[in-house]
């Protein structure tokens, strides 16, 4: 019984361990010799010899390991790749954000291809008009082009790409960009001195629907759009160099003035 104990023992053990040997076959007691007794040994019979007998460990037992997994195989069962719970949703962000990238891009190709054709479409509209207007007749030809309201709202649609950041600002770039200085010093507000009256024009009309038009300026008054066109007008001798000129002008009769003075005395104090 003790044997069979101690060979269970040396099973599980053999199951991590390779040739592994049983110690029955090797604490095996051997059987002593038996020798003849001297008495006898003149009879010299090798029949009475005894020889070793062969015997069989009755204790021995054929055990074999139990059919069990290897080490290697439990701790691959254990530490199989399975994603955790972080991983699978860190995973399913991911593809979402792709997703969504995936298609803001192909929105933002759309509307790219929206607004180039929108462009093109504003250049050649702005190409059917003259701009600035070079002198009186260039704005009567346009006055008369303007008399259709299709004419006027598209190029109250094209004039709206100008912009600007506030009302002062729109309206005087919208002015530069149709009136050149020079025709500018013609045209006042309400014709005054033998002038353009400009609030008799189609042209403010499109002024103001294009002011407007601006997403920082939609709120703007009539009253608000007419001073700014009012004030651009009136300076209209100041821009290019005009203040200068005449400053210098106004120095230039100081002077005459001076030089009169001066000889109108000399010419007294000789006569005396």
């Amino acid at each position: 019984m003790y044997n069979y104990l101690k060979a269970r023992g040396k099973a599980s053990k053999a199951e991590y361990t390779s040739d592994l040997q049983t110690e029955a076959e090797d604490c095996q007691p051997k059987k002593r010799t038996r020798r003849c007794n001297p008495r006898y040994e003149s009879d010299g019979g090798s029949e009475d010899e005894e020889r070793p007998e062969e015997t069989t460990n009755e204790n021995s037992f054929d055990v074999s390991p139990a059919k069990t997994s290897s080490p290697a195989t439990l701790f691959e069962k254990s530490t199989s790749c399975q994603p955790s719970a972080m991983d699978v949703k860190m995973l399913t962000c991911l593809e979402h954000i792709k997703s969504q990238v995936h298609h803001n891009t192909k929105l933002l190709q759309t509307l790219l291809k929206k607004t180039d054709g929108i462009q093109q479409t504003e250049e050649t509209d702005l190409q059917n008009y003259k701009f600035p207007l070079n002198n009186k007749e260039d704005l009567d030809k346009l006055e008369d082009k303007l008399e259709e309201v299709e004419a006027l709202n598209q190029l109250v649609k094209s004039l709206s790409t100008i912009g600007g950041e506030n009302i002062k600002c729109t309206v005087r770039r919208l002015l530069c960009y149709d009136f050149p200085n020079a025709l500018a010093m013609r045209i006042n507000w309400k014709g005054k001195g033998g002038k353009i009256a400009f609030s008799t024009l189609r042209t403010k009309d499109v002024i103001t629907k294009t002011v407007r038009k601006n997403r920082f300026t939609s709120n703007a008054t009539d009253s608000e759009i007419c001073n700014v066109i009012k004030d651009w007008f009136r300076f209209a001798g100041d821009r290019e160099g005009g203040r200068k000129k005449r400053e210098e002008r106004k120095k230039a009769a100081q002077k005459e003035k001076e030089r009169d003075c001066d000889n109108s005395l000399t010419n007294d104090s000789q006569s005396d």
